[in-house]
């Protein structure tokens, strides 16, 4: 009898042993994927963004679409005589052509990165216009009218290059250059970024 007393109780002792040992195994596991886990996980999204935010500042600028124009317009510009103008003495014209490229796409520097354990969101500002130049081999004069007192000089030339390109700048803006522009960003940052995120397990969101 006391044979199997002590048989049972050092059964007892070491199912008792078992459970603790599996208690703290438990409670191990458990405490890995409640910190060290999420620390980790917590830590590769971190490093990603990083990743993201070093790429998109070594780029700056993300020129996506572009649009060329062609305006023509009339400058006139009356008589003067002793400094004073006399619409009794006509006026001088010309009517001129030239094209130009606009150019719209986003400024990366006001581009905000966020993060998640599920995602990374790429939030874009809107998009703008980059570059608005004049190509000076299509400028062309196509009709000129001169008068005694008066003639159209250099100064009345860049005030219509300054119509021109606010004109074609307006015109594109209009044809939808800047949401032209913001999409094609969406998707190249997509095609930058998605495959990194995927192989870490994230979604990338980019608004």
């Amino acid at each position: 009898m006391n044979k199997v007393n002590s048989v049972f109780k050092s059964f007892t002792s070491i199912l008792g042993i078992i459970v603790i040992l599996g208690s703290v195994v438990a409670l191990g596991i458990w405490g890995y994927n409640k910190f060290l886990k999420d620390d980790k996980d917590n830590n590769d999204v971190v490093i990603i963004v990083e990743s993201i935010e070093n790429k998109i500042s070594e780029i700056g600028e993300l020129g996506t679409s572009q649009s060329e124009y062609t305006i023509q317009e009339t400058y006139d510009k009356p008589a003067e005589l002793f400094g004073k103008k006399w619409k009794i003495l006509g006026k001088a014209s010309a009517t001129i052509k030239c094209s130009g490229v606009v150019k719209a796409g986003i400024n990366l520097n006001k581009l905000k990165v966020k993060s998640t354990k599920e995602y990374v969101l790429i939030i874009l500002p809107d998009a703008e216009i980059l570059s608005n130049e004049l190509k000076p081999d299509t400028f062309e004069i196509l009709d000129e009218k001169k008068k005694i007192f008066t003639h159209i000089d250099l100064e009345d030339y860049s005030a219509l290059n300054d119509i021109f390109l606010k004109q074609g700048a307006d015109d594109a803006i209009n044809d939808g250059i800047l949401e032209d522009a913001k999409e094609k960003a969406r998707n190249q940052l997509k095609t930058m970024f998605e495959d990194l995120c995927k192989k870490n397990g994230l979604e990338l969101v980019i608004e």
